[in-house]
């Protein structure tokens, strides 16, 4: 009889769930047409979206805030379940030589962590990090260095770095142990800021320079739609069961 009752309650959960998303309707935001779950614009009903995929529209333009920086969205894919971003200070910049601000880290622990142990705002598994540094000693040969050198002097050494993110998909801690930064840093260098580059089958090429950087900071970067972790609640596992058992 327990069990029942414990079955009967997540139903009723489940059905308000579904009643709650059919009095949700697509809306528009900037140039957006067309959106959908998981985001939504501030006011709308608990069931509509995702807390962290609020959306903040103009007429020409739609952002969302991740962790500390705001970002234009250009471009929403229900097919791939992702979506596109580009760095609001850097597209508002006209400057020829850009920096992305160092409190700007959508990519810290893999994401925001959401309901259930879901994980939210994480980034595409084929983004790229672009690695800032600052450097008392220029680089000699080492190709992975490129060098910046409208931000160089001639006794501090700016340059820029790109590998592979190893933060996408599922965020585990044993991925922070490996952050493509941290097992890159020269000694003789320091931290001066990181952004995402790109996504899915985008191809970085090979001996880059820093024009091609800029680009593809310009172009943005992809970011999932919510990923399903770990339900700590036996509701929740309940719950999580019982959608996977109606899909």
């Amino acid at each position: 009889m327990q069990v029942l009752a414990i079955y009967a309650i997540v139903v009723a959960v489940l059905a308000g769930d579904v009643q709650g998303k059919q009095q949700c309707h697509p809306f528009s935001c900037g140039h957006l047409q067309n959106i959908s779950y998981p985001f939504h614009w501030r006011g709308d009903p608990y069931n509509c979206g995702v807390p962290s995929y609020e959306l903040d529209c103009s007429s020409s333009e739609a952002t969302i805030r991740i962790n500390t920086g705001t970002y234009y969205v250009t471009s929403i894919n229900y097919t791939t379940s992702t979506f596109w971003v580009v760095d609001a200070s850097l597209k508002d910049a006209n400057s020829s030589c850009p920096l992305p601000r160092s409190d700007q880290l959508p990519y810290v622990q893999g994401g925001i962590q959401g309901s259930h142990g879901s994980w939210d705002l994480v980034l595409d598994q084929q983004a790229r990090l672009a690695s800032f540094v600052n450097c008392s000693q220029a680089m000699r040969n080492n190709s992975m260095y490129i060098p910046i050198d409208c931000l160089s002097t001639s006794s501090s050494f700016v340059y820029v770095f790109v590998k592979m993110s190893q933060m996408g998909g599922y965020p585990v801690i044993e991925k922070l142990k490996s952050c493509p930064f941290i097992e890159n840093l020269k000694t003789s260098c320091g931290y001066l800021a990181m952004i995402p580059l790109g996504g899915p089958y985008t191809r970085f090429p090979d001996n880059a320079g820093f024009a091609d950087v800029i680009r593809f900071m310009r172009n943005g970067f992809a970011v999932q739609f919510p990923l399903p972790g770990h339900t700590w609640s036996r509701i929740g596992m309940i719950k999580d069961c019982l959608k996977g058992s109606i899909r």
